[in-house]
């Protein structure tokens, strides 16, 4: 009943839904641009746009139809002082402290030992692989005298 469709086929249909979108926008800006000369209410037309004033109200437009909200209650309280940064919400308490102390030595000491024994064990591997390949070569340069 269902058979699949080819890459080209949906590639085409995609293009063809882009295309119809941008002509729809572009229809949409070019009438609002025709509107807006007749009324002298704006120097641009506007597809989308989302601002907000300094009173806390947030004003959304979207093809010609715009709608405004402002915030009636507080969200949440944020304090913050030297030490600590604060977050309220409903009894709800988050304390993230900005001053952090903590003892380094002891990790510092362990990455220290860590790096000489990594630098140990590279330089005994670079060693050996010198080792294995000098007798490679060697193996392989008789190898080719014997062939010649």
């Amino acid at each position: 009943m269902f058979t699949t469709v080819d890459r080209y086929a949906v590639t085409k249909i995609v293009q063809g839904v882009l295309l119809l979108i941008f002509i729809i926008v572009l229809g949409v800006n070019v009438a609002e641009n025709q509107l807006n000369k007749l009324t002298h209410r704006h120097d641009y037309p506007k597809a989308f746009s989302v601002r907000r004033d300094n009173s806390g109200q947030y004003t959304a437009y979207l093809f010609g139809n715009g709608i405004d909200v402002k915030a009636v209650y507080s969200v949440a309280n944020i304090d913050l002082n030297k030490e600590i940064f604060k977050y309220s919400k409903y009894g709800f308490n988050f304390d993230i402290p900005t001053n952090y102390k903590y003892e380094s030595e002891k990790i510092l000491d362990t990455l220290y030992i860590w790096y000489k024994q990594f630098i140990t064990e590279a330089i005994n591997t670079k060693q050996k692989m010198q080792h294995y390949l000098r007798e490679f070569s060697r193996d392989i340069s008789n190898y080719i005298k014997q062939i010649r």
